[in-house]
């Protein structure tokens, strides 16, 4: 199960050098690339390479940068995915288990902390794809 989110900037940069800052931004926080196109650019995230555990909760799980040609300037619109496939069965796992022991409460609290988890994640998510919106638009480009 994933939930998707979209956020767009616009700029005054041409469309060419959109994609390479695009495909350097994404390359540099270590990002796989899956599509490059003129106006496209897909990337998702290897979710068995090695990293910290607090890196793991603001990562983005993949995505797609649609860079549009206006008159004066362009819109990138970057819409991204959020994985809570994993939260969910190991939520569903502990609520099971819970139930089967008759401890009715720490099923509820484990709702409720399902809730919890996935909602930090949506934001901490939701900060990284704007960081990642920031450093393409403002940051320096080599």
């Amino acid at each position: 199960m994933k939930l998707t989110y979209t956020l767009s900037e616009s700029s005054n940069l041409d469309s060419k050098t959109a994609i390479d800052k695009i495909v350097l931004e994404l390359n540099n926080n270590k990002y796989r690339v899956l599509d490059t196109t003129n106006n496209k650019v897909e990337f998702d995230d290897n979710s068995f390479k090695f990293m910290w555990s607090f890196e793991t909760v603001g990562r983005i799980d993949g995505g797609t940068f649609k860079v549009e040609v206006l008159k004066n300037n362009i819109e990138v619109t970057l819409d991204y995915n959020i994985n809570v496939l994993p939260i969910l069965i190991g939520i569903i796992g502990i609520i099971i288990l819970f139930i089967t022991e008759s401890q009715y409460i720490g099923a509820i609290i484990s709702i409720i902390f399902c809730f919890i988890i996935i909602y930090r994640r949506t934001i901490k998510t939701q900060t990284t794809a704007r960081d990642l919106l920031f450093e393409i638009f403002n940051g320096s480009f080599c």
